[in-house]
């Protein structure tokens, strides 16, 4: 593997702590793409979003749009979060998840209560759309204030990471992972594990119906106890390897003294998404474990064959979010569905002298259809003054020099 470059394509302006900016293609073919954009004007509360469009594989951007914008009340301020767009390859319909919810203090921690799913589809490479509407589980007895079985909006959550884990399986069907907050048996917002947070994963199936909207069907959870993860699972990335099997890997947490081992996890699915392996350490294909702090990843297919994870690992136990100094690209091995650590490639480190908090995180990545090549955005997260900032960098790479 190989850097070929990092360009500055986002700055952050004053005002706002972070500037994001991702693209993604918006058709099964070609070369179409959307750029979102949008600031992150308190910790993980977002507004002043746009949306634009490129018919030249993001030489040029056009039709710049206002998007992700709070909306103000007396109630408070409805806060929305995009996803990247996901394309469905046989379809051609490409379908973007959100998140709305309604906050009165902008505190992050309001999203365990607020926020729910919604999706958009779209026929025209998401200049319209087609479908504009929550996720609601089909059946008698769900609404949008009910949404899915043990949901209700106000008191828990459904939630989701920036690259909604989303596939279309061999069987037709659409397999998509969220995560979702619990109540406890006084209905109130259950936290075993005593973290900043606790969630566990919601394993969807969704059908596609004649009209162009999506029949969200809930088959299966997926859990830790407080003994191996603070913060139990959240931010996942989905994968079909070459046999069908589904590869889940998820993040979890440990406590800031590390006290447990701070791992990625995994589970396994060989039906399409009904029913799942036990949730495992994540580990290297030989079957070594390795650390990594409470952080996204992401699985990336590539034309080539093969499949590879982005991720953060650290060389000795973390302390829940941190470190995010490296990330790491490498192969996943197709049959054991682990780490190949002899491919591991640094994308990028935290350079000496910089905050220790700086992350390299809440990046996405695709491969350009015309070069072959990765390309990776990235907010460059860091603390020059004590408080957030960051630019937003496109990295691109060979994978096969």
């Amino acid at each position: 593997m190989k850097l070929i470059s990092k360009t500055l394509v986002f700055s952050n302006p004053p005002g706002v702590t972070t500037a994001y900016e991702y693209e993604y293609y918006s058709r099964p073919k070609g070369v179409e793409k959307v750029r979102l954009r949008f600031m992150d004007v308190s910790n993980d509360i977002f507004d002043h979003g746009s949306l634009s469009f490129s018919r030249d594989n993001g030489r040029t951007w056009a039709d710049e749009r206002p998007h992700m914008l709070g909306k103000r009340s007396a109630e408070g301020t409805l806060r929305r979060f995009d996803g990247v767009g996901w394309v469905d390859p046989v379809e051609g319909k490409m379908v973007t998840l959100y998140l709305e919810g309604l906050f009165k203090k902008d505190d992050l921690l309001e999203g365990v209560h607020a926020y729910y799913l919604n999706y958009r589809v779209s026929t025209d490479g998401g200049r319209t759309n087609l479908v504009d509407e929550p996720a609601i589980q089909k059946g008698a007895g769900f609404a949008a204030k009910h949404p899915f079985q043990d949901v209700w909006t106000g008191r828990n959550c459904v939630s989701m990471p920036l690259i909604p884990p989303i596939v279309r399986t061999r069987q037709g069907h659409l397999s998509l992972v969220v995560f979702r907050s619990l109540l406890g048996p006084d209905g109130k917002y259950f936290n075993p594990g005593g973290g900043l947070t606790w969630h566990q994963e919601m394993v969807l199936i969704g059908r596609w119906q004649r009209d162009g909207r999506i029949e969200w069907e809930p088959v299966a959870d997926l859990s830790l106890p407080p003994t191996k993860s603070t913060r139990g699972l959240d931010e996942c990335t989905l994968a079909e390897m070459p046999d069908g099997t589904l590869l889940l890997v998820m993040r979890g947490s440990n406590d800031d003294a590390g006290k447990l081992p701070g791992h990625k996890w995994f589970a396994t699915s060989r039906d399409g998404g009904f029913t799942w392996s036990e949730v495992k350490p994540w580990r290297y294909s030989d079957g070594s474990p390795f650390f990594s702090s409470a952080s996204m990843c992401q699985i990336v297919a590539h034309s080539n064959g093969k499949h590879y994870w982005l991720g953060n690992i650290s060389e000795e136990n973390p302390r829940a979010n941190l470190p995010r100094d490296i990330l790491y690209i490498g192969e996943i091995e197709p049959k054991k569905f682990g780490l190949r650590k002899d491919t591991l490639f640094v994308i990028d480190r935290v350079q000496p002298g910089e905050p220790k908090e700086t992350h390299l995180s809440n990046f996405h990545a695709h491969e350009d259809r015309e070069t072959g090549e990765l390309v990776l955005n990235m907010p460059y997260f860091t603390k020059p003054a004590g408080s957030w900032m960051g630019d937003t960098y496109q990295y691109r790479l060979n994978l096969d020099p």
